[in-house]
């Protein structure tokens, strides 16, 4: 989505509307399982991870979101 329609380029072919876009997706499909906080921490976390320029970043994105999640839903209760 950001690749047709994003304007400002974060890093390398990244673009900030892609990024908000994704973010936003994320975390709304994440509130639908766990609550607003953890799923925030975990959208945060794979949108993070996918900026970094990691070979396989479709399996690093889920590794570090439910591994953030799973240690956000520790430290909450």
């Amino acid at each position: 989505m950001g690749g047709k329609f994003g304007r400002r380029r974060i890093i390398g072919r990244k673009t900030l509307e892609g990024f908000v876009a994704g973010l936003t997706a994320s975390f709304l499909l994440a509130s639908v399982i766990v609550s607003p906080l953890v799923a925030s921490v975990g959208s945060i976390g794979a949108k993070v991870m996918e900026l970094v320029d990691v070979p396989d970043d479709n399996l690093t994105m889920m590794i570090v979101a439910g591994a953030l999640m799973t240690l956000a839903t520790v430290n909450l209760q």
